[in-house]
C-alpha cells in the first residue's frame, strides 16, 4: 500500500498570518497535535505542533508566574506573536506514492507523528501513526506490500464508493481515513454512538457493488 492509500484528505492547516495564540486554539479545539503552515499559495512553509508552542514563552504563561501583569502580558504576546515565528520550517514530506513501509520508516527515524503529503508543494493530505497502525491491524503485514498496481487501484475506487455511500446519509460521521478496502472487503473504524448505529454503518456498506464482506472495528462511545 502507498500513501495515497490510507492519508486523510480532511488536512488541518494555518495560514502563516496566523498568531500563536490562534495555531494553539485550533490544535487544543481539533484535537491534534501538530498542523502544516501554509503561504498564500497553499504551499507548506512548516510545521507547528503542541511542543512548538509549549516551548516558547508566547504559548502559555512561565510555570511559577507570579505577577499577574506578567501572565497577562504573556497571553497578550500570544495574540500577536506570528505562527512563523515558533513552527518547525524543516517539515519532513512525502508523496502520495510513497509506501508504507518508507512512511514508517521516516516517523521512527526523524522522530515524527504525522508527515504531510504533498503533490508538487502542495497539501493534498496526510499520514499519521494512527493511519499505519489502521492499516496494519485490518491488513496485516500485507498493508507494507506493494501488491499489484491493478488492484491497489479497485481498492482504492471501492473505498471511495463506500465513503460515497456513507456521506449520503446525514447520520454519517465518517471520514476517508475511517475505511480500508482490500480485495472486497471493507474495514470500518471510527466511533458510533449506539449499536444500532454500528449495524446500520455495516449495512450501508455491505450495500455497496463490489463489497464481498465488511470487516467492523467500530467502537461504540461509552455512556
Amino acid at each position: 500500500m502507498r500513501a495515497r492509500d490510507v492519508m486523510s484528505t480532511e488536512v488541518l492547516s494555518i495560514a502563516v498570518e496566523a498568531t500563536v495564540f490562534e495555531a494553539a486554539q485550533l490544535l487544543v479545539n481539533m484535537h491534534v497535535s501538530a498542523m502544516p503552515v501554509l503561504d498564500g499559495n497553499g504551499l507548506v512553509v512548516g510545521i507547528v505542533s503542541e511542543a512548538d508552542l509549549i516551548r516558547t514563552t508566547g504559548a502559555v504563561a512561565p510555570l511559577g508566574q507570579a505577577d499577574e501583569a506578567d501572565a497577562e502580558s504573556t497571553t497578550d504576546t500570544a495574540r500577536t506573536r506570528s505562527v512563523t515565528e515558533v513552527m518547525s520550517r524543516n517539515v519532513v514530506c512525502a508523496s502520495e506514492d510513497n509506501t508504507l513501509q518508507e512512511l514508517a520508516d521516516l516517523m521512527s527515524g526523524r522522530g515524527i507523528k504525522r508527515l504531510p503529503i504533498v503533490r508538487d508543494g502542495a497539501v493534498v493530505g496526510i499520514v499519521s501513526r494512527i493511519d499505519l497502525l489502521r492499516a496494519l491491524l485490518s491488513l496485516g503485514r500485507e498493508a507494507f506490500l506493494q501488491g499489484r498496481p491493478g488492484s491497489r487501484q479497485e481498492d482504492r475506487k471501492l473505498r471511495d464508493a463506500v465513503i460515497a455511500a456513507l456521506a449520503d446519509h446525514g447520520w454519517s460521521q465518517a471520514i476517508r481515513s475511517d475505511v480500508v478496502a482490500s480485495q472486497g472487503t471493507i474495514h470500518l473504524w471510527g466511533l458510533v454512538a449506539n449499536d444500532a448505529l454500528r449495524t446500520t454503518y455495516i449495512q450501508v456498506a455491505e450495500g455497496v457493488d463490489g463489497v464481498s464482506n465488511v470487516q467492523s472495528h467500530l467502537h461504540v462511545a461509552s455512556r
